[in-house]
This record gives structure tokens, C-alpha cells and sequence, in this order.
């Protein structure tokens, strides 16, 4: 979850099969998403998704996946008790980072 936030996503591809042996997605996995208020989109769902990137943004050719109400609540994060551990630098993460040109 920690992970999750520190992304800040707008989106999410999940990608299984229906009815798989594993048990995908896992429902801790559904509620962190939905918990940050991502978008996620599943193979399961709608097989193949395309995301096209360009200068405008991102694009995902797939209907939004919604997440099932009776997902579980995500685990909350643990409470240090003793020595506390030092944060990691943040890193830059999402498009508004990448650079590319448009022609």
C-alpha cells in the first residue's frame, strides 16, 4: 500500500486470465486499488488492452474494471514502536517525467 501511494497512480493493468488456478486478483490487491482511487482496467476482462501514449497524454482502449464492493479492506501499515525507519527519498514517478518529442 505504502508502495501504492507513494506512485500515485491513475491507473492500473491487471493482468490474468478468468477463473485462473492462483486466484487473481487477490482481494487485498482490489481494495488497495481502490483505496488510492486508481483506474484499473483487467485482461480478464477485455483481453488485450492498448495503451498509446503521446503527447496529449495516455490512452487506454479498454473498459474501466470495476472493483467489487466486496473487497476487502486494505491491511493497514504497520506503526513503528522503536527505532523509527528513515524514508526513502521520493522518487519521480508517472508520465509528467518522461521525456519525449512529438513530430
Amino acid at each position: 500500500m505504502e508502495f501504492l501511494k507513494a506512485t500515485n497512480l491513475a491507473a492500473v493493468i491487471l493482468s490474468y486470465a478468468a477463473d485462473n488456478n492462483y486466484g487473481h486478483p487477490q482481494q487485498e490487491v482490489l481494495a488497495n486499488i481502490k483505496a488510492i482511487g486508481a483506474k484499473a482496467y483487467s485482461t480478464a476482462q477485455d483481453g488485450t488492452i492498448i495503451a498509446t501514449i503521446n503527447c496529449d497524454g495516455v490512452k487506454i482502449d479498454s473498459k474501466e474494471f470495476k472493483v467489487p464492493l466486496e473487497t476487502v479492506q486494505p491491511k493497514p501499515t504497520p506503526v513503528p514502536t522503536s527505532t523509527p525507519i528513515p524514508k526513502p527519498e521520493p522518487v519521480q514517478t508517472g508520465f509528467k517525467n518522461w521525456r519525449w518529442a512529438c513530430v
